[in-house]
C-alpha cells in the first residue's frame, strides 16, 4: 500500500525519482510524525503527506525529511 502511495505522489509531483529518505530511521520518524500529527485521521495523513511533497518540490529537493513534513504541519495548523 504504501509503495502505491509513493508512486502515485512521484507521478503527481512530476519530479520521478525517489522522493523519501534511503535511512529506515528516517522513513520511521517521518510516519511516526504523520501518524501522531494527524491522529491516524486519513485525510489529514493526505493533506500533510501531500503539503511535505509540494514543500519538498518547491525548494527543488528530491527527497521528503522529516523539515518537509513539520513544515506542512506548520502550513496546515497555522
Amino acid at each position: 500500500m504504501a509503495g502505491i502511495y509513493r508512486n502515485r505522489w512521484s507521478l503527481i509531483s512530476g519530479m520521478g525519482g525517489r522522493h523519501f529518505p534511503d535511512s529506515v530511521a528516517d522513513l520511521i520518524r517521518n510516519t511516526q510524525l504523520i501518524a501522531k500529527t494527524s491522529q491516524g485521521n486519513p485525510r489529514m495523513m493526505n493533506t500533510l503527506c501531500r503539503g511535505a511533497l509540494l514543500d519538498a518540490a518547491t525548494r527543488g529537493e528530491q527527497v521528503v525529511d522529516i523539515s518537509h513534513v513539520e513544515r506542512a504541519w506548520v502550513e496546515v495548523n497555522g
